[in-house]
């Protein structure tokens, strides 16, 4: 199995292979000369002027060349290597690289240079690497040189100390830099800068016009432009995606740390621009402030600077006549927090960016004619720009760079404003004090959507309401004006003074008069189970009149006495009910009146017993009357209550005991045949599981003595027994009852 699994896999693999080169993908072994392919890990590779007029020659692997290739014809440079190097000199070559991966470690070396006034078309396939080791550029593009960088591929180029990612050396200025195309990632060594000037080196002559570039300088380098203490050279960029910071010092386009900012014009493309810790974003780095700078309205710049240097850095603070561009640039009192986006608002606009760094500056071209809003890490931001009175407006005209000062953190004016605009009231029976009345303002701000603002109330004067009387039946409204203060981190605002008003409480006597009616009338019951202790009695009170028409009438209750009911026992079984007199207050203005004494009923807690001296859970019950038919006739002797025993549901029939033995003394005298005899208990409920009829011990005697028959009957179901024959467990039978119980209490 084993064998058969392994030649699967190498006939898989075959397959796939055949399958890349079926669709014409490269597949390099090593070096092909006949196809003009050279591998670099075979050795180094040079390419320089060949014997003829017009062609060039490659020196490859060991001692090894290939001379006379027309000038026009690309090579193609292949493999990996952390030892050998790649070398145009003076010639003009077409060179392709393809997943090429050069990387130095130790030693002065460079991966690839130009040299002698090269200048190579460079096409990229894959995605290759460029690391040189100190003094070098990652790929040496000197003064003098000229490189054109274009194709689908990838470029990463890292400078050694020193050295930029692409151009010059250690001292040495940038050459002609070219980029049009392809993704280029390049990163200075210690001073350098990404793109442009080693260390003391100036930037040269840079145009990008198309692909995805990356330029990061190394300490005190710009991104694109001058290494440490040198100028910007000058930058076109007309195309393309470019994002360029600068090292500590350096700019992110233009001049090193000590750096003019040179001639940079940004006609097209996305341009995002960062400068190190005291550079500018565009222009001049540190300890520098000149620089020519032009921008074009087809261009998208945004400049970010971290500590006082300026976003765009130019002479004059101004942009060159030739710019079309709009550009706004705010600096800020405080450094705002890297990853924290921008934004800058106006009616259907809304232009967004994250500086990935602490800034303090921030530039970003605009539309003219608008009046804009600024928001740091979703807060907004005011300036201190002329004599504007609305200092959160970012006016915009046709100005090229219109720049803002000392922007400060303000909450959104629309938190403000929803303060300002809400409605404060409150009637005097709720401004029992200041404290009340603050407290309420505070509760109102709470229900406004503040989007995270804190916000704290401060007194400016508190007049209270005066009550209505006789002679001002309205009364006097009171009023209560404060300010707000609010806060968003280091945000801060405060409202203009607003006002609270105490709606007076008006004077009515013919109200206080029709509420003591409504007072008076009400039923006030309230049961035993329920009435817990004293207090709960008083607030059942209280309860129940909140309840009634007051019409803003105030009310206090005034006990008079309380009699706590008492639950029924065997002697007792219906209790002594429990009373709760009082008095009630009512008064609005200065109209007042007291009820008269009224009285909340407790209904005591019906004692009921069991034959088994043990107790049983019950529910609450309800209760109807019972019918008893004795000889026919029907009297109104008994109850009927329902409730639930133990989890079933119970009927229990109770009869008064001294009535049915009159009635049964009056059946006897009229039936003068005792044998006839019948007194019928109905039961009327058709769905209980239980029956329970009681009956004393007496009236049990007095029906065994006159020979009474017992009738028991539900629905159309009848069992009649004499008195001295009890089957109860047949009468449950029956009349479809899990049990009967007869309770029958002895005579004593």
């Amino acid at each position: 199995m084993r064998k058969k699994r392994f030649l699967s896999l190498v006939l898989v693999l075959t397959l796939m292979l055949t399958s890349l080169i079926q669709e014409g993908l490269p597949v390099y072994a090593a070096s092909d000369p006949s196809n003009f392919i050279f591998d670099i890990s075979e050795g180094g590779i040079a390419v320089s002027a060949g014997t003829d007029a017009d062609t060039i020659k490659v020196a490859y692997g060991i001692a090894l060349e290939l001379d006379n290739i027309p000038k026009i014809q690309e090579i193609t440079i292949i493999g990996t290597t952390t030892g050998n190097k790649v070398v145009v000199d003076g010639v003009l070559a077409n060179i392709t690289i393809d997943t090429v991966d050069i990387q130095h470690s130790s030693g002065f070396i460079s991966a690839f240079e130009l040299i002698n006034a090269a200048n190579v078309t460079l096409t990229l396939e894959g995605s290759n690497i460029l690391k040189s080791n100190s003094n070098f550029a990652g790929m040496g593009v000197g003064i003098g040189q000229s490189v054109t960088i274009k194709g689908t591929g990838s470029l990463t180029a890292t400078g050694g100390n020193y050295g930029a990612g692409i151009g010059g050396g250690n001292n040495g200025a940038g050459g002609i830099i070219t980029i049009e195309g392809g993704t280029v990632n390049a990163a200075g060594g210690l001073s350098g800068a990404g793109i442009g000037g080693g260390y003391y080196g100036a930037g040269g002559d840079i145009t990008i016009s198309g692909g995805t570039v990356t330029a990061t300088g190394g300490n005190n380098g710009a991104g694109i432009g001058g290494g440490t203490n040198r100028s910007g050279g000058d930058v076109i960029i007309s195309g393309g995606t470019v994002t360029a910071t600068g090292g500590r010092s350096g700019s992110g386009i233009g001049g090193g740390s000590f750096g003019a900012g040179g001639n940079i014009a940004i006609l097209g493309g996305d341009v995002f621009a960062t400068a190190g810790e005291y550079g500018g974003g565009i222009g001049a780095g540190f300890g520098e402030s000149s620089g020519f700078i032009t921008i074009f309205e087809e261009a998208t710049v945004i400049a970010v600077s971290q500590e006082s240097s300026a976003a765009i850095k130019t002479v004059n603070g101004t942009l060159e006549d030739a710019s079309t561009a709009n550009i706004m640039m705010a600096s800020f009192v405080n450094a705002q927090t890297a990853n924290t986006s921008v934004q800058i608002r106006s009616d259907g606009i809304t232009y967004s960016f994250i500086p990935t760094v602490d800034y303090r500056s921030i530039a970003r071209t605009v539309l003219p004619n608008n009046t804009y809003q600024v928001k740091a890490n979703d807060i907004l931001q005011s300036h201190s720009y002329g004599l504007i009175s609305d200092f959160t407006d970012f006016i915009i005209q046709e100005e090229k760079l219109k720049v803002f000062s000392n922007l400060v953190a303000t909450p959104d004016s629309t938190s403000v404003e929803l303060i300002e605009a809400a409605i404060y009231t409150m009637t005097q029976a709720e401004a029992i004090d200041e404290a009340a009345v603050k407290t309420a303002i505070e509760d109102k701000i709470v229900t406004l959507a503040l989007d995270g603002v804190s916000t704290s109330v401060t007194k400016v004067l508190y007049t209270p309401a005066i009550v209505g009387d006789s002679g001002t039946p309205d009364g006097t409204d009171g009023t209560y004006t404060f300010t707000v203060d609010l806060t968003k981190g280091s945000a801060t605002a405060t409202t203009a003074v607003l006002t609270m008003t105490i709606t007076a409480t008006t004077y009515d006597e013919e109200l206080v008069a029709t509420v003591k009616g409504l007072v008076e009338g009400a039923p006030y019951t309230i049961t035993q189970a329920e009435a817990t202790d004293e207090a709960v009695v008083k607030t059942a009170i209280e309860d129940k009149i909140a309840t009634l028409a007051l019409d803003g009438v105030l009310t206090s209750v005034t006990k008079v006495l309380y009699t706590p009911a008492i639950a029924g026992d065997a002697g007792t079984p219906d209790g002594i009910n429990g009373t709760y007199t009082f008095t009630v207050d009512l008064s609005k203005g200065a109209a007042e009146d007291t009820t008269a004494t009224l009285t909340m009923t407790v209904t005591a807690t019906g004692f009921s017993g069991s034959g088994g001296g043990g107790s049983t859970k019950r529910t609450q019950p309800s209760q109807d009357t019972v019918i008893v038919i004795v000889n026919g006739k029907e009297e109104d002797v008994g109850k009927q209550t329902n409730t639930t025993e133990d989890g079933k549901s119970t009927v229990v029939i109770e009869v008064v005991n001294s009535m049915v033995e009159s009635k049964i003394d009056e059946a006897i005298k009229n039936n003068i045949t005792p044998n006839g005899n019948v007194i019928q208990i109905p039961i009327v409920d058709t769905k209980s599981e239980v029956a329970k009829v009681e009956l004393m011990g007496n009236t049990i005697k007095k029906l065994e003595e006159s020979i009474f028959n017992i009738s028991i009957k539900r629905d159309t179901v009848e069992y009649i027994i004499p008195a001295e024959e009890f089957a109860i467990s047949k009468i449950a039978e029956n009349l479809g009852l899990r049990k009967v119980i007869w309770k029958i209490s002895r005579l004593m």
